[in-house]
């Protein structure tokens, strides 16, 4: 018996490694014989560098950066074959920010466009950037203005760079030389969410990263604004683009100022990490993350992974941190066996804090009960 165990991060619990020896360990608990191959997952998001260094030889370089709210930070990058693989979560990461600093009207991805400046001083002929879970809504302007862009408002002044100040720009003004025109730039997106709209980077994202309702209004139509205005200055039209809306509008802003490439992060982490050709080669896949929602099904590693567990005819098994999923939605996922961490402990904060024993628990009980019975 092989069983893949592949899960995403538990956020605010459990790395996707941690979640990985969780379920190990019951699973062994249960019957030591069983043969358990780990793979860390991510979506483009936390977690991403160190999911794809299990399985390809990279070495790391540090800098300095300023975080979200422009606080000098050191960050690093990976480097492997002249490619710089940057993940956004480790430069303007939400999670790198306590509750109270959460404010996309004041976040900044300006950060981020300095470990890629870093990364084009270093020479390297290509960018992997994964930009899930960023603490922004800037649409990517802060990216671009320290890679040389300028913004510039209806009297002649630079806009600073932030969510709340788009509305602001009245002109883009690209640098004379594009420290790009040599680099090939790949985004590696954790969600296929637009823009702006309905779907848009800002209705479904932007609260989480702390606005209120009068910010969301006023960050949705700094969004459409910078739409029209790249459409006009840079002939580059994202308003409706998918994925654009992936880390606050990084996806979007990256088409625009990089003349990147947009990909979804979990189809390329599956391949970067051969994770196809070992779900061929199991007799059961269990992935899960923290919270199985609606963004679960929205290009992230779950919904990703359920499409080829079932194009391979192999059997998938998740274990989550909690879901708001109704049974329908979770049937889409084509899903054996499903379970909860929520469901087996007292209330959230005892779920999240004994996270790793739980999901033992969980792996544990599902071996005892549906493979053994």
């Amino acid at each position: 018996m092989t069983i893949l165990v592949c899960p995403d991060k538990f956020r605010g619990s459990l790395s996707a490694s941690e979640a990985c020896m969780a379920i190990q360990k019951g699973l062994h608990d249960i019957d030591p014989n069983i043969d358990v191959v780990l793979a860390p997952m991510a979506d483009g998001g936390e977690g991403s560098l160190e999911a794809i260094s299990q399985s390809m030889d990279l070495k790391y370089r540090s800098c300095l950066a300023h975080d979200a709210l422009m606080q000098k930070i050191e960050s690093s990058y990976a480097i492997g074959d002249d490619v710089a693989y940057i993940e956004s979560a480790k430069v303007i990461g939400l999670s790198m920010l306590e509750v109270e600093e959460r404010d996309p009207m004041h976040t900044t991805s300006f950060g981020l466009g300095e470990v890629i400046a870093d990364a084009i001083n270093y020479g390297v002929k290509e960018i992997v950037l994964f930009v899930g879970g960023s603490a922004t809504n800037d649409g990517g302007i802060g990216m671009a203005a320290a890679l040389g862009y300028k913004f510039i408002d209806k009297d002649g002044e630079s806009v600073q760079p932030s969510g709340g100040k788009l509305l602001d720009i009245a002109k883009i003004v690209s640098p004379k030389e594009n420290p790009l025109h040599k680099i090939e730039v790949k985004i590696m997106c954790d969600v296929d969410n637009t823009f702006f709209g309905e779907l848009g980077a800002t209705k479904v994202y932007s609260s989480q990263k702390g606005a209120n309702k009068e910010d969301i209004q006023v960050l949705e139509e700094g969004m459409m604004h910078l739409a029209i205005i790249i459409k006009r200055d840079l002939g580059k039209d994202i308003a409706q683009m998918t994925r654009s809306g992936a880390a606050g509008g990084i996806g979007g802003g990256s088409f625009a100022f990089l003349n990147a490439e947009l990909h979804s992060g979990s189809t390329e982490i599956i391949r970067m990490t051969g994770l196809e050709q070992k779900i061929q080669e199991v007799d059961y896949v269990i992935s899960g993350e923290g919270s199985l929602d609606v963004q679960s099904l929205q290009g992230k590693v779950i919904s990703t992974l359920a499409k080829m567990c079932k194009e391979a005819d192999k059997k998938l098994v998740l274990f989550c941190g909690r879901s708001t999923l109704n049974e329908k939605e979770i049937a889409s996922l084509n899903v054996e066996y499903f379970d909860t961490v929520l469901e087996h402990a007292k209330d959230e904060e005892k779920a999240v804090s004994n996270a790793s024993g739980l999901l033992a628990e969980i792996a544990g009980r599902w071996v005892k009960l549906h493979l053994y019975d």
